[in-house]
């Protein structure tokens, strides 16, 4: 069964993501999230994401394992997202794609639906 995915790739530009240079012990408190597992159908976050303005609306990402993180296909099949894992603190979530010169970027799931999230 696939899930949504409302665009978290395609959007990591647009919403509230820190690009990190060095993770250092917070990579080693960072941890699988099990419920990412799988295939997670892109699907629109607002009337004016469609594949004609460029989003990979019905677009399939996979999140794979591999070696205790998550494997993610990027645009340039040769150069894949890996490690992706998950950081918890407090209420919050967020992937970080690491752990060296990364990304981090809050994130919700919510009924099968993963949504990246911006601002507080």
């Amino acid at each position: 069964m696939k899930k949504s995915f409302l665009v978290l790739l395609a959007l990591l530009p647009q919403v509230s993501c820190i690009n990190v240079e060095e993770f250092g012990g917070c990579w080693e408190k960072t941890e699988m999230d099990k419920r990412l597992a799988g295939d997670w159908k892109r699907v629109p976050a607002s009337p004016d994401q469609t594949r004609e303005h460029g989003h990979g609306i019905g677009d399939v990402t996979h999140f794979i394992e591999k070696d205790g993180a998550y494997e993610l296909p990027a645009t340039a099949p040769d150069r894949p997202f890996y490690p992706v894992k998950t950081l918890k603190t407090g209420p919050y979530q967020f992937l970080v794609f690491g752990p060296h010169k990364g990304i981090i970027v809050r994130y919700k799931l919510d009924g099968g639906v993963l949504q990246p999230k911006s601002g507080s």
